[in-house]
C-alpha cells in the first residue's frame, strides 16, 4: 500500500474512529501504531523499526534523524551542527575559529581565518591539528614536519629519520636524544637502552633493568616491569610490584594490597576506597567528596552488573542497577526507568537512538506524573497520567478509566463498552 494512502488511513481513523483521552489512536502493534495529541504525534511501524514523529524520523538501525542531529548507520555515521563523521571517510569540525574537513583521502581546513588543504599522502599542510602549531608532508612518510611552539622537527622516512637543530636527532630504533630546556633523553637499539637527565633521571637497559629518580622519588625495578620498588619520599610513599601485575603492596600517601585475582583493596584516604575479591566476582568501590561527604557507593559483580548510588551536586539521591544481559534499572530526582532485556550497557545518546529500542522487549518509565509500562512494542501497553489510565493489548483489546469515565473496547475499539464509573476515591496512583 503506497505510503500517502496508509497515512490517510490513519488520519482518517483517528478522527472517526476511536474516541477518548488520547486526541487520536490506531494500535496494530507490533506491525504498526499511530497515536497523536494535541501537539505532537507518532508513526511507528515493524515495532521500533521505523519511525515518524514530532520528534524525529528513523529507519533504525540505518537511519536517525533529530534536532540535536543525525545517526546514519551508528556509530559509523553522525552529523551535527559542529561535527560529523561516517567513519573511515569522512569527518567535519566546525569551531569557533577553525573548521577542518576530510573526505579521504582530500581535506581542508582553516585556524584563524589562514586556510589549508592536502591530498594524502601526496602533499599537505595543517594548522593546529594533531598538537602542533603547524605540520607539512610529501609524499608521506618519504618527508613530513611538524612546528610547535617556534620550533620545527623534521622527518624522513617516519619514523625513522628526525632532526631538529640543538633539540632532536634520530635514527630510529638505532640511536637517538631529544632535549629541551629541562631535560635530555637519549635511547639506543630502542627500546633496550634509556639514559635521560633532568628533572625526571632515568637509567634502563630492558627489560633487564630500570631505574628512575628524581628530588623526591626512587623507582627500580629488574626484570621491567614484573619486579618493582619505589619510593616517594615527600609522601613518605612505598609500593613494591613482585611480580606485576600479580602481587603489589603500598603504604604511606595511599595503602594497596593486591593478589591478583583473588583479593584487592585500596585506599586513598578521605577519597576513595577498593576491595576486590576474586575478580572479576565482586568489586565495592566508595568515592568520597572534598569533606569526606560520600557521594558514589558502586557494586559490581562480573564486570557488567553492578548497582550504584550516588548523591549529585543537589543533594539528590541516584541508583542504577544492572544485571546484564536481563535488566537495567535508573532512579532520580526526575523519575524512575527500567528496561529488560540490557543486552550492551552502553550510556550512550547514538545507542540509546538506534539500538535501544531494537534490544529492548519490555520497559517501563515513570516520570512527571506519566507513568507507562510498554512490551513487545507497544503489543501489551500501559499508560497512566494525572487524568486517566489505558491498557492495551494491540487492537485487541483495551481498557480506559477518566474522572468521569471507564470503558472497555474490543477490535480497535470498534466494540465499546461503558462501564459505571467507581463512586470510590481514586486510588490509582
Amino acid at each position: 500500500m503506497p505510503f500517502r494512502l496508509i497515512v490517510l488511513v490513519i488520519i482518517a481513523y483517528s478522527v472517526l474512529g476511536w474516541q477518548g483521552a488520547l486526541a487520536g489512536c490506531l494500535n496494530l502493534s507490533p506491525v504498526l501504531l499511530y497515536e497523536s495529541g494535541e501537539e505532537d504525534y507518532s508513526i511507528k511501524m515493524a515495532g521500533p523499526i521505523l519511525e515518524f514523529s514530532s520528534e524525529r524520523i528513523a529507519l533504525r538501525p540505518l537511519l536517525h534523524i533529530e534536532e540535536q542531529g543525525t545517526d546514519i548507520l551508528y556509530p559509523l555515521g553522525k552529523n551535527t551542527s559542529s561535527r560529523g563523521l561516517f567513519f573511515p571517510v569522512y569527518s567535519s569540525r566546525v569551531l569557533e575559529n577553525s573548521m577542518h574537513r576530510t573526505l579521504f583521502p582530500f581535506f581542508h581546513g582553516s585556524y584563524m581565518n589562514t586556510s589549508y588543504a592536502g591530498l594524502f599522502p601526496v602533499y599537505g599542510k595543517f594548522y593546529h591539528r594533531f598538537g602542533y602549531d603547524e605540520s607539512h608532508f610529501f609524499l608521506w612518510p618519504v618527508y613530513s614536519s611538524t612546528t610547535y611552539d617556534t620550533i620545527r622537527t623534521h622527518n624522513i622516512l617516519w619514523p625513522v629519520f628526525s632532526y631538529c637543530k640543538d633539540r632532536t636527532f634520530k635514527i630510529f630504533p638505532l640511536y637517538g636524544y631529544k632535549k629541551n630546556l629541562e631535560s635530555r633523553h637519549d635511547f639506543l637499539l630502542w627500546p633496550i637502552f634509556h639514559h635521560i637527565r633532568g628533572p625526571r633521571n632515568m637509567d634502563a637497559m630492558l627489560f633487564l633493568f630500570q631505574r628512575s629518580y628524581g628530588d623526591n622519588y626512587e623507582s627500580t625495578s629488574i626484570l621491567w616491569p614484573f619486579f618493582t620498588l619505589s619510593r616517594d619520599f615527600q609522601a613518605q610513599h612505598t609500593s613494591i610490584d613482585a611480580p606485576w601485575p600479580l602481587i603489589r603492596y603500598a603504604k604511606g600517601g595511599y595503602e594497596e594490597i593486591r593478589i591478583f585475582p583473588l583479593y584487592h583493596k585500596k585506599i586513598i584516604p578521605g577519597t576513595y576506597s577498593m576491595k576486590t575479591i576474586g575478580w572479576p566476582l565482586y568489586k565495592n568501590e566508595l568515592h568520597h567528596d572534598h569533606n569526606g561527604e560520600l557521594r558514589r557507593h558502586k557494586t559490581t559483580i562480573l564486570i557488567l552488573s553492578n548497582h550504584s548510588y550516588t548523591i549529585n551536586e543537589m543533594g539528590q539521591e541516584e541508583t542504577d542497577t544492572t544485571l546484564w544481559p536481563i535488566w537495567y534499572q535508573s532512579k532520580t530526582s526526575n523519575g524512575f526507568s527500567w528496561h529488560f532485556p540490557w543486552i550492551l550497557p552502553l550510556d550512550d545518546a547514538g545507542y540509546k537512538n538506534n539500538w535501544l529500542p531494537i534490544l529492548t522487549l519490555a520497559r517501563s518509565i515513570d516520570k512527571d506524573g506519566t507513568y507507562l509500562i510498554d512490551i513487545l512494542w507497544h503489543t501489551l501497553h500501559y499508560h497512566r497520567d494525572e487524568m486517566s489510565s489505558r491498557l492495551a493489548l494491540s487492537f485487541l483489546y483495551s481498557y480506559e478509566t477518566g474522572v468521569d469515565y471507564r470503558q472497555i473496547g474490543f477490535f480497535f475499539d470498534l466494540i465499546n463498552i461503558s462501564l459505571p464509573t467507581d463512586p470510590r476515591p481514586d486510588n490509582r496512583k
